[in-house]
């Protein structure tokens, strides 16, 4: 009996994983899945895709899905990139945005040669900012075209939002932490003076106690940003193979 449950188990496992399909490289920067786009607005956005390729190299693919397939949408995304390999190998200069209908989902994947500019909160910003709002109303073709020319602007640095979401939050949390910092070392500092002037054991856990401030430093200043996600991409013709390390966004609308 066990073995039986375990066999049709697997059975269903496979079937399952049989039903999970990933489109291979496709001949175009849109791809309509779902039959949401005219043909007229799939021409204009590749074209639109294509100038903004053609004057800087940066790629940016669409995919729209009927759904994620069961998928967490950044998971969906990054096999599809990876796949595709959008933008190119030398400077990983790809983008993926797709969509999955039925969750009313999206998720930006950024190649890892654009991760600095097109960060995390940047692309839930072009998302929240230019995307979410006539997605809402239905207009699905100025959603798009409105965030892939944001992206690409951002991308060649013709653009830069004024402020990043959450950047002041940071920034206060780094001040806060840099005066926490300050107070330790003159904790320790004061301590170290009042145990010289007691004598005896006063140079006791110095070396230690003199180290302490600058391993908070490096501890505090060393935090970085950290995102990845693969693939890349050429211009069409097909996509070139760029990178992606797990940088964008994913959410719904």
């Amino acid at each position: 009996m066990i073995r039986k449950v375990a066999f049709f188990t697997f059975y269903l496992l496979f079937l399952n994983l049989s039903a999970q399909k990933f489109p291979e490289k496709p001949d175009a920067f849109v791809n309509d899945y779902a039959e949401l786009l005219t043909a007229e607005e799939e021409t204009q956005l590749n074209q639109l895709i294509r100038q903004i390729a053609d004057s800087s190299s940066n790629e940016i693919a669409v995919a729209i899905f009927p759904n994620a397939q069961g998928y967490e949408f950044s998971d969906f995304a990054i096999k599809v990139a990876r796949t595709w390999g959008i933008g190119n190998t030398e400077r990983n200069n790809g983008v993926l945005i797709a969509l999955f209908m039925n969750e009313r989902g999206y998720s930006f994947q950024v190649g890892r040669g654009l991760e600095g500019v097109l960060t995390d909160l940047t692309t839930r910003r072009i998302f929240n900012e230019y995307m979410k709002p006539a997605f809402r109303k239905g207009d699905y073709f100025t959603g798009l075209s409105d965030a892939i020319t944001v992206t690409g602007q951002l991308a060649s640095g013709e653009f830069k939002f004024a402020n990043e979401y959450g950047k002041g939050e940071i920034e206060g949390k780094d001040i806060i932490g840099v005066v926490i910092i300050v107070i330790i070392f003159l904790v320790i500092f004061l301590i170290a003076l009042a145990r010289r002037g007691g004598g005896g054991g006063g140079n006791r856990g110095g070396g230690m106690g003199a180290a302490l401030p600058f391993l908070l430093m490096g501890s505090h200043f060393g935090r970085g940003h950290q995102s990845g996600w693969g693939s890349g991409g050429g211009s069409f013709g097909g996509f070139g193979g760029g990178s992606f390390g797990g940088g964008g966004s994913s959410g719904s609308w």
